[in-house]
């Protein structure tokens, strides 16, 4: 096992990062979107080595974030959750958690400047037939899980 030392500002910033994440966690309030934010915000301090340069961006992104809720709705795509003047097209993003809301599976639409329009399931870019294959994939593996939850309720009723 390899130790990586960092300089004291970011280990400081992964602790407040690491903390925020516990805290969240703990009281519940936790949305796998907040978490992996987090996450993504700790591999970029490390990445970077500035924490500094790192939080600034993230101001930027809410800012930017703040300022295309009140725009107006994407005018390309009536599917797009993107707001105000934007190039990448972005739907909503679906997705299956645990009950510790843990993502299990995630699936989106998105146009992305100067790509084809494609569905994004689970880091794998589909095309619209692909994506089809896989959700009748999708259907068979909820119907085996029905058929195991059905067997799993046999065997803690035999067993009561």
């Amino acid at each position: 096992m390899t130790t990586t030392s960092h300089s004291p500002e970011v280990t400081r910033a992964l602790r407040q990062l690491k903390d925020a994440r516990s805290e969240a966690v703990a009281r519940g309030a936790s949305s796998t979107a907040y978490v992996r934010m987090l996450d993504e915000i700790a591999e970029l301090v490390i990445n970077t080595g500035n924490p500094a340069e790192v939080g600034a961006l993230v101001l930027d992104v809410l800012a930017k974030a703040r300022a295309n809720k009140s725009a107006e709705p994407c005018s390309v795509y009536p599917w797009c959750a993107e707001r105000g003047d934007h190039d990448d097209h972005i739907g909503a993003v679906h997705t299956i958690t645990a009950a510790n809301g843990d993502e299990l599976i995630c699936a989106h639409l998105l146009h992305l400047a100067g790509t084809k329009p494609l569905i994004g399931l689970e880091g794998a870019d589909l095309n619209a037939d692909e994506a089809r294959v896989k959700a009748r994939e999708l259907r068979t593996l909820a119907d085996g899980i029905v058929v195991m939850a059905d067997a799993l309720d046999a065997i803690t009723t035999a067993h009561s």
